[in-house]
């Protein structure tokens, strides 16, 4: 009954956090779609998938999207709309390459990793990705940061440093989340644009991504700085206790 009442209490508590946080923390404006913006709560979305687990987590990011699109509908358009499901996302994949535990027989890390080699086979799908395939470099960059947690983890190098190898766990996570949100995000507007609405020649819409680039590096760059920082204190702090719901070491 304790574990129950626990799990909706966070579920109601973060969903509320996460809505006010998109409320009154300013987005960026999204280079090439007017009135789009790109809110900065989303550096919140590896905190709640270490905190809240691959469930909870995501969970609670997208009620508290929902109750806030319903409360303040003035500040969504259909690009905000079509991207509801990237913040959790980024919660999911973050909270999977931390935890320790198996999911249906499997390490939770082959299903972060599976969903980026999914997001990299949807991207070069289009017409778009392919022109612009150096767009994906820094998504790339994030698979390579996994990659060495999850071989630091198979190997066990983490029994003798714990703090140090928890360095590199925080940081795989707060990079494969925050970067996994905007991989989903720019897909989204591809097909949306391309696709959906027909609107958006591919090689004019390649010439944005490639010229967004250095500005969506710099601001996903300082997602990463502000994730880690929380991530890596909330860990130290409660690692030892039942709070978090998300296996580390």
């Amino acid at each position: 009954m304790y574990r129950k009442s626990y799990i909706v209490a966070s579920l109601a508590a973060f969903a509320s956090l996460y809505m006010v946080a998109l409320k009154f923390i300013k987005g960026i404006p999204v280079y090439g779609i007017l009135g789009a913006k790109i809110k900065l709560a989303v550096a919140l979305s590896p905190v709640y998938g270490l905190v809240l687990g691959p469930l909870l987590g995501p969970l609670s990011i997208l009620i508290g999207t929902l109750i806030a699109m319903f409360m303040f509908p003035s500040s969504y358009n259909l690009f905000s709309i079509a991207t509801i499901f990237c913040a959790p996302l980024g919660a999911l994949v973050s909270s999977l390459i931390l935890d320790k535990r198996k999911i249906f027989g499997l390490p939770a890390w082959a299903y972060s990793l599976s969903i980026y080699i999914l997001l990299f086979i949807a991207w070069f799908m289009t017409d778009v990705g392919r022109k612009a395939y150096i767009f994906t470099a820094p998504y790339a960059l994030a698979v390579i940061i996994m990659v060495i947690n999850i071989i630091a983890r198979e190997c066990q190098w983490y029994v003798r440093h714990e703090r140090a190898f928890a360095l590199l766990y925080i940081l795989a996570s707060s990079v494969s989340g925050i970067l996994a949100d905007h991989f989903l995000g720019s897909i989204e507007a591809v097909i949306i644009f391309r696709y959906v609405l027909a609107r958006a020649n591919p090689n004019d819409l390649a010439k944005i991504y490639l010229a967004a680039m250095p500005l969506a590096v710099t601001e996903r760059s300082f997602m990463i700085l502000i994730a880690f920082i929380l991530e890596l204190n909330l860990y130290l702090a409660l690692r030892r206790t039942k709070y978090l719901l998300t296996e580390v070491i």
